[in-house]
């Protein structure tokens, strides 16, 4: 069995391994780094080097939330109880605007920086509607990817704690018997990958015609060329939609046409330009002389500051690649990408929010929507081809208000 097929959980590596900043080996190890395959599409890009730069002041350190506690606002009595057992007092901006226009069924597009409650956002007043008018029917939440389906259902379970409505996730990687039983549950909120509602959808397994509440969340990434077809799929198996809900923390100019379509008179709700990145964030450049990448993060490595580090590569073999390596050199670490099975998806993740590893290397998959606490950097090793996703990368840190590093590797 090859080292990329082991499971990490088998062999525990220990953590205080030193390297020399000279030689960039371990003090106490062997092993010489193998050089990462260079990929020539890597590193085209056409984001402006100055966006990838921003050292925070002392105003764009603080919290941001608003003054509107949820106390305040008009909710059900068990939903400030759920609120309250999350710890969270205040609304985010996100939050607080998108409240009543969600709750008066009014179709509604929200963008908000990464890290600022989106996801409370459309299911908090979701929910209060469903418990004070009852005229709407099911909900049908549509996400890009896996990760980020396990987690809003999550928060979902969490919202509607003693609700007398339950929730259902949907994902592939998993059997598709646990989809079926699912099912049997007829919960009020499902929440899915496209693939998988399709899946479920062309075998005839769910009906979703009483499903008349949609949400996209990163809609975005759902309405891009690979999915906007599936989207328009699931569409037309649904009843008639009374409510459509876009949320996402960039705009893409290019799916104008299809929001367009989606949404009825439509109320924007922006809490932020769909083009920035939380001002917490400090961002700099790394740079780095040819054949000397893998060394010059093995030094910044050195550092034990960086305590829990997500690492982003264009391709699945360049996470592998970069695995390997720091695997070699006893680093806790895991990786995460398409071809790895949900299981290993999951269990890596929760290794990674436990603080069981120090770096997680990662594709695209983990950009998008995840929340994980305190993440201190996030590397892009290879620069994202556009800004939307170096957006969606460096704002896996930073979240809530709180302070993140983010480093960009540019070549000297």
């Amino acid at each position: 069995m090859s080292k990329r097929n082991k499971h990490r959980s088998g062999r525990k590596k220990t953590q205080s391994k030193k390297y020399s900043s000279k030689t960039n080996k371990p003090i106490s190890g062997k092993h010489k780094p193998k050089k990462p395959k260079s990929n020539p599409k890597s590193g085209t890009n056409k984001i402006p080097l100055k966006l990838l730069v921003h050292h925070p002041g002392k105003r764009d350190l603080r919290l941001l939330v608003s003054d509107t506690s949820f106390e305040d606002i008009q909710l059900a009595e068990q939903l400030k109880r759920n609120i309250r057992k999350m710890g969270i007092t205040h609304m985010t901006p996100i939050q607080k605007d998108a409240f009543n226009p969600v709750l008066n069924g009014n179709d509604t597009m929200g963008i908000a920086r990464t890290g600022t409650g989106k996801t409370i956002g459309f299911l908090l007043p979701l929910i209060q509607r469903k418990l004070q008018f009852k005229e709407i029917g099911r909900v049908l939440i549509l996400v890009p990817t896996r990760e980020l389906a396990l987690q809003v259902e999550e928060t979902c379970r969490q919202l509607l704690e003693d609700t007398g409505m339950g929730s259902s996730c949907f994902i592939g990687g998993r059997s598709i018997k646990h989809d079926i039983e699912e099912i049997k549950n007829d919960s009020t909120f499902l929440v899915s990958t496209t693939g998988r509602m399709k899946d479920l959808l062309n075998r005839r397994y769910l009906d979703i015609r009483d499903v008349n509440v949609l949400v996209l969340d990163e809609y975005d990434r759902m309405l891009d060329m690979g999915f906007a077809k599936d989207v328009k799929l699931i569409i037309s198996k649904m009843g008639e939609r009374k409510q459509t809900l876009l949320f996402s923390a960039t705009i893409d100019g290019k799916l104008k046409n299809i929001v367009h379509d989606l949404l009825e008179e439509p109320e924007i709700v922006k809490a932020s330009s769909g083009k920035e990145v939380a001002r917490t964030i400090r961002q700099d450049i790394v740079r780095y002389e040819a054949n000397k990448k893998f060394d010059k993060l093995l030094d910044l490595l050195i550092d034990p500051s960086l305590e829990k580090v997500l690492i982003f590569c264009d391709t699945r073999r360049q996470v592998e690649n970069l695995y390997e390596q720091l695997d070699s050199y006893a680093v806790p670490v895991d990786q995460i990408h398409g071809d790895k099975t949900q299981a290993y998806r999951k269990r890596a993740l929760e290794k990674f929010k436990k603080g069981e590893l120090r770096v997680l290397v990662a594709t695209d998959v983990a950009s998008r929507g995840l929340d994980i606490d305190e993440v201190s950097h996030v590397i892009n090793y290879y620069i994202p081809f556009d800004y939307e996703t170096y957006i969606h990368r460096i704002g896996r840190t930073g979240r809530a208000g709180k302070g993140g590093i983010a480093w960009t590797f540019v070549s000297a």
